[in-house]
């Protein structure tokens, strides 16, 4: 019977996926000896997914040594998760013995953004509206407005906490012109980065003319 051989593998940095792929990177320090401080050739590493509390597989499941140099291993693939995740990695040795698992490292989330229907428009006034989910993490959030989605015009910052659950947010703005249609979108940002939201429009109201003089006669 072959004699398992422990390895052990670090995680030392989970990096956020840029926003053009959807994709989460890992890296971590590469494994050149087993427990025994013994030198070993090490054949592939596996990413886990471990949020659940069962390991899942997180695909692809072998990722080659030719991503790490003789310092650091880095890896990008799979679809950024939408929910807070812990991940850790293993190590394979070309004799096919497996490590344990590594430390975990967790990803949190963008925050969750909608930009919602502007209310209460007048012919220069709105109240414009989003909602967001923290995901977790202290996030705060703001609206971009202006007359085209070049918008050029934000409205004050605003903190909304850390929690998991939806929060309205609105924001008043003021000095429309009317008839005039207005793009918008809420903003927000966590520790993790940056979510825009859709882009909305409205049009303020047209122009109310005055009511006409009473009590005009011919003497």
């Amino acid at each position: 019977m072959k004699t398992m051989k422990t390895l052990f593998l670090l995680i030392v940095i989970l990096l956020l996926a840029t926003v053009a792929n959807a994709q989460i990177t890992f890296t971590w320090d590469p494994s050149t000896t087993n427990t025994s401080g013994v030198a070993d050739t090490m054949s592939y590493y596996t990413i886990y997914n471990n949020t659940t509390g069962t390991p899942v597989l997180f695909s692809p499941a072998q990722i080659p040594l030719s991503d790490c140099t003789a310092s650091l291993c880095t890896w990008t693939g799979g679809t950024t998760p939408t929910v807070p995740s812990t991940f850790y990695c293993t190590v394979t040795d070309t004799s096919g013995n497996t490590s344990g698992p590594s430390n975990t490292a967790t990803y949190n989330p963008i925050p969750g953004v909608i930009t919602n229907a502007a209310t209460a428009i007048t012919s220069t006034t709105a109240t414009l509206n989003g909602t967001v989910n923290p995901n977790r993490l202290a996030t705060t959030a703001y609206f971009q407005w202006g007359t085209s989605t070049s918008y050029g015009n934000t409205t004050s910052t605003q903190s909304i906490g850390s929690g998991t659950a939806n929060v309205n947010v609105t924001a008043a703005i003021a000095g429309l012109t009317a008839g005039t249609t207005y793009y918008f979108r809420i903003v927000a940002t966590n520790s993790t980065g940056t979510a825009d939201g859709a882009t909305a429009s409205f049009a303020a109201a047209a122009a109310i003319p005055p009511s006409p003089p009473g009590g005009f006669m011919w003497k």
